[in-house]
């Protein structure tokens, strides 16, 4: 995952996504159980939203202090029934604190679920 970060960031990559060529400015937001991508403009309308549990996994890139976040999803549009899909993000702070957050989220929904088994 690291090294797809480092490939679709990279100026040498021919692999360029659209929305990576555009730059637009967004706001990640974690929020309940999905994750929203937020325009940053004055009408802040929801770009992409995804729920936590398609998120298949995550990851910063190698350099120190990195600011590029990157999640794969997994998409239902797919004719074989599903697919896989990157997004790559470079974040004005280092990328690990969205990693964190993300983490911190999963691990309070995991720890919910073992609970609600308890009972």
């Amino acid at each position: 995952m690291t090294q797809c970060v480092a490939s679709v960031t990279s100026k040498k990559s021919n692999k360029v996504t659209h929305e990576l060529k555009e730059n637009k400015k967004v706001n990640l937001v974690l929020e309940g159980r999905e994750m929203k991508v937020i325009g940053d403009d004055r009408e802040a309308k929801v770009v992409l939203c995804h729920p936590l549990n398609k998120i298949r996994a995550w990851a910063v890139g190698r350099e120190t202090d990195s600011r590029h976040f990157a999640y794969v999803i997994r998409s239902a549009d797919d004719a074989a029934g599903y697919s896989f899909v990157c997004r790559v993000f470079k974040c004005n702070a280092e990328a690990r604190h969205v990693t964190s957050a993300l983490r911190s989220i999963c691990q309070r929904r995991a720890d919910a679920r073992s609970a609600l088994k308890k009972l």
